[in-house]
C-alpha cells in the first residue's frame, strides 16, 4: 500500500505546509511524486511499475528496504519540487548580488544540502539494496 510509503517518507520530512494538512491530502500531495520515484529506484528487483495508483497499491509485495528506498526518493522529489525547483528559488541561486537575499540564499543553501543527504542516502541504500539479497535490514 502506498500508505506504508508516504508515512515513512512524512518521517524524514520536516513540512509545516504538509503537517497542516489531514492525512487524505497529505497523501494525495506526496501520489504526485509516485512515479518519479519508482522510475529512479531503477535497480528494484521489483517492477515497480506494475502498480494500481487508483487502489494506492503495488502488484508485488515490498521488502521494508524496498519501502524505505522508495520513501527517501519520494522525499526527494517533494523537496525537488517545492522547495528548490520553484521559482524564486532558482532566481536566487543563479542571481543574488543584494544583500537582502542573503538569509534566502542560505535557506537555499541549506535546502541543497539536505536534498545532498538524501541523494547519498538513497544512493547508498540502493548499492547495499543491490549488492545484498534484498533485504538490508537482516
Amino acid at each position: 500500500m502506498y500508505s506504508e510509503i508516504y508515512e515513512a517518507c512524512l518521517a524524514k520530512l520536516s513540512d509545516y505546509d504538509l503537517a497542516g494538512l489531514e492525512q487524505d491530502e497529505r497523501y494525495l500531495v506526496l501520489s504526485e511524486y509516485i512515479r518519479p520515484a519508482c522510475v529512479r529506484f531503477g535497480v528494484c528487483k521489483q517492477d515497480l511499475s506494475d502498480r494500481d495508483d487508483t487502489a494506492e497499491k503495488f502488484n508485488a509485495d515490498l521488502s521494508d528496504a524496498e519501502i524505505e528506498i522508495i520513501a527517501s526518493l519520494l522525499a526527494q522529489e517533494y523537496i525537488d519540487a517545492t522547495s528548490i525547483r520553484t521559482q524564486e528559488l532558482m532566481k536566487l541561486s543563479l542571481t543574488g548580488r543584494d544583500f537582502h537575499f542573503v538569509s534566502q540564499k542560505d535557506q537555499l543553501n541549506a535546502l541543497m544540502a539536505m536534498r545532498g543527504q538524501f541523494a547519498r542516502e538513497v544512493a547508498r541504500l540502493m548499492s547495499e539494496y543491490s549488492y545484498s539479497g534484498s533485504e538490508l535490514f537482516e
